[in-house]
């Protein structure tokens, strides 16, 4: 469904220093969450706390709940929409916070050591 909501040149870019940080396009998005995935225990719940919407995107803060690899990885997200002439989504960008997700998914301290999608 989602899917029919979205661009042909639809891109979503993870901001931030981590080793998946980039722009990717919706099949790029396919696999990358399927590696974000298998750094959780029992998968990821969010909660949209709230909608700023314009008229040509939406802001979307959400808290996600998750057990990761290395212990509890309750992030906090912000998710930017920008619609499309066509009035489909054309880009996300999202912004959550690179310490927690390297500590409790990685098991690093920082955000210094790189991994590659090969090492997730």
């Amino acid at each position: 469904m989602f899917e029919s909501t979205i661009s042909d040149d639809f891109t979503f870019t993870l901001r931030g220093e981590l080793d998946i940080s980039g722009t990717y396009t919706y099949e790029e998005l396919l696999q990358a969450a399927g590696a974000f995935q298998s750094l959780l225990k029992n998968g990821w719940k969010g909660n949209v706390d709230k909608i700023i919407s314009g008229v040509n995107g939406s802001v979307i803060v959400l808290s996600g709940k998750a057990e990761g690899v290395n212990g509890e990885y309750n992030n906090d997200y912000i998710w930017l929409y920008s619609i499309n002439e066509e009035g489909k989504v054309s880009r996300i960008t999202e912004y959550l916070s690179d310490l927690l997700f390297v500590k409790q998914l990685y098991g690093q301290e920082k955000c210094g050591e790189k991994k590659t999608m090969e090492q997730l």
